[in-house]
């Protein structure tokens, strides 16, 4: 993005932050997290945007990794999906239990792919983080506590 683009983030967004190359940043995606960052009226603290050693949508400025304020438990709960034809399947959401501020940023990134990491490392401490990005198909997902990536996932 141009710097010009990053000044309508201004204060909630600023190049500088851990966005890799800002330049490289989407703009739809870091509009959707301006907006979801006002909203709730939380900071937001960028892990991971532009990355050459990560996936493809890393690597173009479609993705990133981020942590939102007083959100430190991400709980993902395993349920029995029964389709049209009574067969039955099981499927991870989240849980009803979170901070209800979860289902905001939900809403409001509603457009993105998200991805929830609800056993996320940060200085030490397991916090819930997040990923969203800007690429298709919009496949939700959540990584659990070995690093296995599950996508039958409903939020």
């Amino acid at each position: 993005m141009l710097d010009k683009q990053w000044q309508e983030f201004y204060p909630e967004f600023s190049p500088i932050e851990n966005w890799g190359d800002a330049e490289k940043m989407d703009y739809r995606l870091v509009w959707m997290l301006h907006r979801a960052r006002k909203s709730l009226g939380r900071k937001f603290f960028i892990n991971r945007g532009v990355d050459s050693e990560g996936s493809n949508v890393h690597k173009s400025g479609l993705a990133v990794d981020f942590r939102v304020e007083g959100i430190k438990d991400i709980m993902i709960e395993k349920s029995c999906l029964i389709n049209a034809y009574g067969t039955t399947g099981k499927v991870y959401r989240l849980s009803k239990a979170n901070d209800p501020a979860i289902f905001d940023l939900v809403n409001f990134l509603g457009s993105c792919r998200l991805g929830f990491y609800p056993f996320w490392e940060y200085n030490g401490n397991i916090w819930g983080g997040f990923h969203a990005d800007v690429d298709f198909p919009l496949l939700n997902w959540w990584r659990d506590e070995s690093g296995k990536y599950h996508y039958n996932f409903r939020v």
